[in-house]
């Protein structure tokens, strides 16, 4: 019956994602905005800007058939050099940036709720990444500040502030998930008719 309370639970996250307005255009479509002075939009989500940069650097087209070249270069060239090839590549790139936009509408509707990661709640979560950190390297306190100055960092406190940075938008949306996943009740018998009433439940 867990998995069946869990089929529920995505379910209301996804519901959520659906229910928030939204107003994302395709890159094509706003091109015309785009200056030298900005970077290149892919879309904007209520009036947000997912850049054609951020959603190059998300999907990794370039890192992927780098790889490709190197394992399978006969492969690698009708990738790249067909019209079948630059579509599939096409559809990668789209796919990414729906997700680009489903995490975007995420963080704003948890902004909305005014949902935060508290000082306490921050300080957690860098201890745990600094300890991950010397446990997978096998590094002891000095080793590991020495390792964060060798990667270009003045002070473990100015790596910190960049970790948040670059992931304060994905603690958010953990939050959100939470708070909706703790609003979620449902009984065994609403779970089990929902359950018996999807295309996707596997019956033994």
């Amino acid at each position: 019956m867990n998995l069946k309370k869990n089929i529920l639970i995505i379910s209301a996250i996804m519901l959520l994602v659906l229910s928030i307005p939204v107003m994302a255009q395709d890159a094509q479509d706003v091109s015309e905005t785009v200056t030298e002075e900005t970077p290149e939009v892919a879309a904007y989500v209520n009036g947000e800007e997912i850049s054609m940069q951020e959603l190059e650097q998300f999907a990794g087209v370039r890192n992927i058939l780098m790889q490709l070249l190197q394992s399978n270069q006969e492969f690698a060239s009708v990738i790249l050099q067909t019209e079948a090839g630059q579509n599939v590549i096409e559809e990668f790139r789209k796919l990414k940036l729906e997700q680009l936009i489903t995490n975007e509408l995420l963080v704003q509707e948890a902004k909305k709720r005014g949902i935060e990661v508290s000082n306490e709640e921050m300080n957690n979560i860098f201890d745990q990444q600094v300890n991950a950190l010397k446990q997978q390297n096998n590094l002891n306190d000095d080793q590991l500040e020495q390792a964060i100055q060798n990667q270009g960092f003045d002070s473990m406190d100015q790596y910190k502030n960049m970790f948040f940075e670059n992931n304060m938008n994905g603690f958010l949306v953990n939050k959100l998930r939470e708070e909706i996943v703790n609003k979620v009740e449902v009984s065994d018998a609403e779970a089990q008719e929902f359950y018996n009433n999807s295309t996707f439940g596997v019956r033994f």
